[in-house]
């Protein structure tokens, strides 16, 4: 489901902090490999680095809510159509509630990695020579921010399926109200509309858990 999924990817961020110390040590490394004449990274290639891994994996928990926007919206289209109400005007696009995600903002302490001078000797050695340094030098402040970052997601997430979920109720309301007063009206079954659509609409709501969505996160978030 869509709670169930976003939560995961918000989890799976605040974890990451070892993976993204183990990537950015293979990253320096293929650095250095392609540019030979450079003897050092600044803290801007740590900070760009660090930004862009954190980006990939939000980018996913946003992806997941824009699907979950259109789906919601396309269900409503079709009610709307099916009920002889016309499509809904653009403004009530459930994707125009989805805020814009929090960006990552990482910083640290002023630093410049060097290249590890047995680089030519054993690729190997160089390698867990990048790690323990920037372990030593930047892991805490990488686990505090993926930690903080991924709290900062989780809590994004509620909030916006909180926001589609008020949106997607109000409307399919209405549109639950006019199938009820058609078919209260008909003298035949050939006058009521397809019942289905309505079904379908529910049914995608219950799938995707919305109505869930302001139960308690229950994970080990950690505040900021």
């Amino acid at each position: 489901t869509t709670q169930a999924q976003g939560f995961k990817l918000a989890d799976a961020l605040r974890g990451a902090g070892e993976s993204a110390l183990d990537q950015l040590a293979d990253d320096a490394l293929t650095f250095w490999e392609q540019e030979s004449s450079s003897f050092s990274l600044d803290q801007s290639w740590v900070t760009e680095r660090v930004h862009q891994l954190a980006q990939n994996e939000a980018e996913r928990v946003a992806n997941l809510i824009q699907t979950t926007a259109q789906e919601l919206t396309a269900a409503l289209d079709m009610a709307a159509s099916v009920l002889s109400m016309g499509e809904r005007e653009d403004r009530f696009d459930l994707q125009n509630f989805v805020k814009d995600m929090p960006p990552a903002k990482f910083a640290s302490d002023p630093l410049r990695l060097e290249k590890p001078r047995w680089l030519s000797v054993s690729v190997g050695m160089a390698r867990r020579s990048i790690r323990n340094d920037l372990t030593n030098r930047l892991g805490t402040a990488i686990m505090h921010f993926f930690s903080s970052y991924g709290h900062t997601l989780e809590v994004w997430l509620r909030g916006t399926l909180d926001s589609l979920a008020r949106e997607f109720e109000t409307h399919a309301d209405i549109y639950r109200a006019q199938f009820q007063r058609l078919t209260a009206g008909a003298t035949s079954a050939t006058d009521v509309p397809a019942e289905g659509v309505l079904r379908d609409v529910s049914f995608l709501r219950r799938e995707l858990e919305l109505e869930e969505t302001e139960q308690p996160v229950e994970s080990g978030a950690v505040n900021q």
